[in-house]
């Protein structure tokens, strides 16, 4: 088998964003397989950082200057700053076709390039892409086109058509059927198309696929450890990461619903866009490493995660994190797989939105009346398992 491979991912650490997770953690496992692993990811800024990189040891990273302009992955403040993102946006719209939110569009020949270099400099046979940008993922299937010497695993890590994913909704339709070329050509070009839950991967076998596998997100179980027994009169809840939008409503609940109670919230975020709405027994903290996530988790009562419509039917490596450590889920949000997936196995308690203001205040009884299923096999979520599964689609 091949021991080199190639990892093309736009936000691996120390660039910033939850985006280089995955293939930060993988990286540490294929270097423990024996593989000779490369990236090509942005040139990071000097100020940079990620929470993943100290998984990043050991790999050979070569980084590009992306031409994507800076002040659209912003969120600009000033005035200044917003009349110079609508220049940005209205010149990226000019000189697009596709989807001009997508960081990747103007990197083509950078990227292209980049890849036929490295993989002829270092001999390698495989290589993954991730997107978003989901650009890169193109611009590798038209290389497959002119050469098929390399073994090309497109990874697709959130849904590139469907839902409002990276601005796909407000794109006028020539856009949108452009974006939907570009990926049937990946499907019909990667060796293999791997994506994180079933509902992609549904979809993409709909379109015709015959080479999608699904991998779904894991936990790095070495970080795990075993939960404490809770000594507090508080009922201490813990929420980690990005708080998706339009969640105005539900935090105004939220905070009614804990006024004069026992709930206490931490926040893990480096999202404030909602800190003036929770103010009641909340607390924000700045993003933590991995293995302090496990610790918190070891210490709380429970752990609490939103849902919306674009996001219901994705179990992502937030919950994952909670199961491995035997510690129960509130879920607050609209129905969907991840839902049913949590109440079916005992795993947690489900709110829909409407149902805040009666449920969220009775929720210590409710966790304490639950039957937690701590017999719950997550074995198929870690990496260890996922690396394993991974090598399979790498050349002989």
């Amino acid at each position: 088998m091949s021991k080199k491979v190639l990892i093309v991912c736009y936000s691996y650490p120390p660039n910033p964003g939850v985006g280089g997770r995955k293939w930060a953690i993988f990286t540490q496992y294929l270097l423990n397989k024996g593989f000779e692993v490369h990236i090509l990811t942005k040139k990071p800024s000097p100020d940079s950082t990620s929470p993943w990189s100290e998984y990043t040891t050991g790999a050979i990273v070569h980084y590009f200057n992306n031409p994507y302009p800076k002040i659209l992955e912003m969120e600009p403040k000033s005035i200044c700053d917003k009349l110079t993102y609508k220049i940005a946006l209205l010149f990226t719209k000019t000189f697009t076709k596709s989807n001009y939110y997508d960081r990747g569009v103007f990197s083509k020949r950078i990227i292209k390039n980049a890849i036929t270099n490295i993989i002829e400099k270092y001999s390698i046979d495989n290589v993954i892409v991730s997107g978003a940008p989901f650009s890169f993922l193109h611009y590798a299937a038209q290389l497959k086109t002119k050469s098929a010497s390399f073994n090309y695993v497109a990874d697709i890590r959130d849904s590139w058509i469907k839902g409002n994913y990276f601005g796909f909704n407000s794109l006028g339709e020539k856009r949108k059927k452009n974006e939907t070329e570009k990926l049937k050509k990946v499907l019909k070009n990667a060796d293999y198309v791997i994506v994180p839950n079933k509902e992609m991967f549904e979809d993409y076998v709909n379109m015709g696929s015959t080479n999608t596998v699904l991998i779904p997100h894991a936990i790095d179980e070495k970080l795990v450890l075993n939960k404490n027994i809770v000594h507090s009169e508080d009922f201490n809840m813990v929420c980690f990461g990005s708080l998706y939008n339009d969640l105005e409503m539900v935090f105004k609940r939220i905070n009614d619903s804990i006024k004069n109670s026992q709930i206490k919230i931490q926040f893990y975020t480096n999202d404030r866009k909602y800190c003036k709405l929770l103010f009641e027994n909340v607390n924000y903290n700045s993003v933590v490493k991995q293995d302090k996530v496990f610790e918190i988790l070891s210490q709380c009562n429970a752990a609490l995660f939103f849902v919306n419509d674009n996001i219901k039917n994705y179990i992502s490596t937030k919950y994952m994190e909670a199961i491995a450590s035997r510690t129960p889920i509130v879920l607050v949000g609209k129905k969907g797989i991840v839902s049913d997936f949590i109440t079916s196995q005992c795993l947690g308690i489900f709110i829909e939105e409407n149902d805040i203001a009666i449920q969220f205040s009775k929720l210590p009884n409710l966790v304490k009346e639950l039957k937690y299923n701590d017999k719950f096999n997550y074995e198929e979520y870690t990496f260890s398992y996922q690396t394993e599964k991974l090598i399979k689609l790498f050349i002989p």
